[in-house]
């Protein structure tokens, strides 16, 4: 089961994951002992806001990365990245992100590393998109810049920029939408829309991202060649 809680090892700064389950009090207010106090007040902000069609619909609060790395194509992202993985999600569960930005923990077995090794044990990731319940509040949360969420028994690759987080150093940290590519059943491959919103992209994404297999490979000849991280 994904954790309740991740926080930076050794810090007592906010934290980096919540759980729904433990995000609210039993009247259904933001908790500052497990969301942090500029968690909380974030949190109770979006909490205060009336429904849309039966839903609180978030306008959450993204902080932008000094540095991001390269996600300008999909060859950017293999070789402007520490670590490449693929793995097999295993488990979900719904709550908040960094600043109170609501989604879902996604939990991931690794099957092939490109990078530093890893150990073996769960890891995870996060992705903003999910309808859950905090509360007695229904959440719905879409973000059309990701493929669609990952189901339990996809597979994934994601392309991790940093060292894995939190205090067991199992979160993989993505910095938006160009970290994740989803396999689907059929073995092709759902890529995040600004990889394909050029026609010449468009294209090539055909030519050489069409499948796992297509994308393995290319992932294999350029690491072979040597990412720069």
């Amino acid at each position: 089961m994904p954790p309740s809680i991740i926080q930076f090892p050794g810090e007592t700064r906010e934290p980096i994951w919540v759980a729904a389950s433990e995000a609210v009090d039993s009247s259904g207010h933001a908790r500052p002992d497990t969301m942090g106090t500029w968690g909380a007040k974030l949190l109770q902000a979006q909490l205060d806001l009336s429904d849309t069609d039966g839903c609180l619909r978030f306008t959450p609060s993204y902080d932008e990365p000094a540095s991001p790395p390269r996600r300008l194509t999909v060859d950017d992202a293999i070789s402007d990245s520490r670590t490449v993985i693929l793995a097999r999600v295993t488990n979900q569960a719904f709550g908040f992100f960094g600043a109170a930005v609501p989604g879902q923990l996604i939990q991931v077995e690794i099957e092939r590393v490109f990078g530093p090794p890893l150990p073996r044990q769960p890891y995870y990731f996060f992705i903003p998109i999910g309808d859950f319940t905090v509360g007695h509040r229904l959440i719905c949360q879409s973000d059309s810049t990701y493929p669609h969420a990952p189901v339990i028994g996809m597979e994934v690759f994601l392309f991790i920029a940093g060292a894995p987080q939190g205090q067991n150093h199992d979160l993989l940290y993505t910095y938006g939408p160009g970290d994740i590519a989803l396999v689907e059943r059929d073995g092709s491959l759902t890529l995040a829309p600004q990889y394909t919103r050029d026609p010449k992209d468009q294209t090539r994404a055909a030519q050489l991202f069409s499948s796992k297999a297509t994308l393995l490979a290319r992932i294999q000849e350029i690491r072979e060649k040597g990412a720069p991280r």
